[in-house]
């Protein structure tokens, strides 16, 4: 069976996200601390909730339920690493990882819908 991942898109966009943020969690001094576990935690959540949320219609505020479900878990994980410490150079690049990584979520196009044939 050939797995159709053109349904997939906004999921993809947001898992390679937390990706990216994993691995910028690492590189920057090669160690993964408590915050940036729960950090990456809620990314991996974030993109879960892209795809366990549903499309909405088209033209509706809903339409942007997957964007606003990745948005509230990137800003809450940022908050919760930068607000200990205040802001530091390293943070805003994970600022920008989360920020690309919600806008990557708003521009990628929706599946298109599939729609079930009714019996007769």
């Amino acid at each position: 069976m050939v797995m159709n991942w053109l349904g997939y898109k906004k999921l993809l966009v947001a898992v390679i996200g937390a990706a990216v943020m994993a691995a910028y969690g690492y590189f920057d001094d090669s160690v993964i601390t408590n915050l940036e576990w729960v950090q990456i935690a809620s990314a991996g959540v974030g993109s879960y909730l892209v795809w366990l949320t549903a499309n909405g219609p088209a033209g509706t505020f809903w339409n942007y339920s997957k964007t606003i479900a990745y948005t509230l878990t990137a800003v809450l994980a940022v908050l919760y690493t930068t607000l200990p410490d205040g802001l530091t150079s390293n943070e805003w690049f994970t600022i920008a990882i989360a920020g690309l990584t919600a806008l990557g979520v708003l521009a990628t196009p929706n599946a298109p819908e599939t729609r079930k044939l009714e019996s007769v």
